[in-house]
């Protein structure tokens, strides 16, 4: 177990990441895979133009240049942009295997693939050391472990149904996924984004995936010199409030 960055009650499990330690054979094995795999999915677009991270040739800066040049193409027309990130709680952790199999048979993988990421995710048993205590082994129902090569992309190809809904307004960095609209008016901006969220989260309900509340951010991009910013209303339980400055602490910096 290692500290998350940024976590301040270490007394808290979730201020902690585990991290599966595995043998050098392993990793390297699946490694191979995982590259194979990768090639084979953007090759054969089954991932979304916009799907960054463990994949060859995509880095998160790729992501970044896309969404400035929008933003750009959107301030030259006179519009303004709005941005909101969503971030799937507990990613690796929550992965159903059957789920997962059921989407990579859809999305056209061979047989021998699909029972090698079976048996790669079945009967799997975890302990957990922290300092100088070490628990029992357990079982592992569900998820891929974290720290090895293969989990970033089966967990891609989990959320390729996600991203291809709509390749051109949503962007991901393997489990955190970037919204955005430009229009002419904040407000309209935000009405259309709470449209957004709430499709993506009735997704999530019906595939068993959570995105973390607390979480959710989001920025207003505008070139008027101007004070308004609407927050993004998603149901009476949920809105999402734009950053405007930076905090005392200066841990998240403003962007506006």
């Amino acid at each position: 177990m290692i500290p998350k960055v940024g976590k301040k009650d270490k007394s808290s499990a979730r201020s902690w990441r585990p991290i599966a330690l595995l043998s050098c054979v392993s990793k390297g094995l699946e490694r191979i895979i995982a590259r194979r795999l990768s090639w084979t999915a953007l090759t054969c677009g089954i991932l979304s133009p916009q799907h960054r991270g463990a994949l060859p040739k995509r880095s998160a800066m790729d992501l970044v240049a896309s969404f400035t040049h929008d933003v750009e193409a959107a301030f030259a027309a006179g519009k303004e942009a709005t941005m909101i990130t969503m971030d799937v709680q507990g990613a690796f952790d929550a992965l159903l295997t059957r789920r997962l199999l059921a989407r990579m048979t859809k999305q056209g993988w061979p047989l021998p693939l699909l029972q090698l990421v079976k048996s790669f995710l079945s009967d799997r048993k975890v302990r957990v050391k922290l300092e100088k205590s070490t628990t029992e082994y357990h079982d592992v129902a569900c998820g891929t472990p974290q720290g090895s090569p293969l989990s970033p992309v089966l967990y891609m190809l989990y959320l390729a149904e996600l991203l291809a809904q709509d390749p051109t307004l949503r962007f991901s960095y393997a489990d955190d996924i970037c919204l955005y609209r430009a229009t002419k008016s904040l407000d309209d901006n935000v009405s259309l984004l709470a449209a957004d969220v709430r499709s993506i989260m009735a997704w999530g309900d019906d595939n068993k995936i959570a995105f973390a509340p607390e979480k959710l951010e989001m920025i207003h991009l505008t070139r008027k010199s101007r004070s308004y910013a609407p927050p993004c209303i998603i149901n009476d339980e949920l809105t999402i409030n734009p950053i405007t400055t930076a905090p005392k602490d200066g841990d998240q910096p403003a962007l506006r």
